[in-house]
């Protein structure tokens, strides 16, 4: 099994991305998460909320969930859930694999939403941003167009200088 870094390299190197916030294209260096507090409101005065969007490769999801998903299956059987929604599609779809789960799209939705933060950290990285950089704090909304999965949610513009509740 390759490491997430590695295949983060390949993929950056081949395949197709995109990531934008407030508005504009930025590089992949400058928007980073902090997994620590991550969903929490900002408690340091002078944040700014501000909108992103982050447009990674489809496979790059698909190598995750083939990853994740084996560990994912043993737990729900050992362990049911009945009020976890993907369990629940699993379960009924009789617990297909990763590549059956990324070809049917109901499945690969509800998928992409279960481990969207931790693709979203597996993508950016956890840490300081390049600056101008920008630090994600939430996951409003999730899709797929084409050969692409997309993220859009809320940051701040990182700002050095100020010291953040997590520093």
């Amino acid at each position: 099994m390759r490491l997430p870094e590695e295949l983060r390299r390949e993929y950056l190197a081949s395949a197709r991305y995109a990531c934008y916030a407030e508005g504009r294209g930025v590089s992949l260096g400058q928007l980073r998460v902090r997994a620590m507090n991550f969903g929490q409101h900002w408690r340091t005065p002078g944040i700014i909320d501000v909108d992103y969007r982050v447009e990674l490769p489809r496979a790059f999801f698909r190598d995750l969930l083939a990853r994740e998903l084996p560990e994912y299956i043993d737990d729900c059987k050992k362990f049911p859930d009945s009020t976890e929604p993907f369990e629940i599609a699993l379960r009924e779809a009789g617990w297909p694999d990763a590549e059956r789960v990324c070809a049917h799209k109901d499945l690969s939705l509800l998928a992409l939403r279960y481990y969207e933060v931790e693709l979203l950290l597996e993508w950016l990285r956890d840490g300081i941003p390049d600056e101008p950089g920008y630090v994600l704090n939430t996951i409003d909304d999730v899709g797929f167009q084409d050969d692409l999965c997309w993220m859009t949610g809320r940051g701040r513009r990182s700002q050095p200088g100020v010291k953040y509740q997590d520093v």
